[in-house]
């Protein structure tokens, strides 16, 4: 798979209770210290409010319009 989420962002579909995260990954058999993966995937709340743990995908995000 790859090492932890480096730095990131959350994002919210406009008008709906949609949310992404925006981060970048090392995978493991890479050795560059500088080498990043920039990923997008899909952010799922428990019922109680809380963020589900957020898979690593290597599926590509579909394409969108946002207005």
């Amino acid at each position: 798979m790859a090492t932890g989420a480096g730095h990131h962002v959350f994002l919210q579909i406009w008008g709906m209770d949609e949310y992404w995260i925006v981060y970048h990954r090392r995978p493991l058999e890479e050795t560059d210290a500088n080498h990043r993966v920039t990923c997008i995937d899909r952010m799922i709340f428990n019922e109680d409010g809380t963020i589900a743990p957020v898979k690593l995908t290597f599926e590509e995000a579909s394409e969108r319009v946002l207005k």
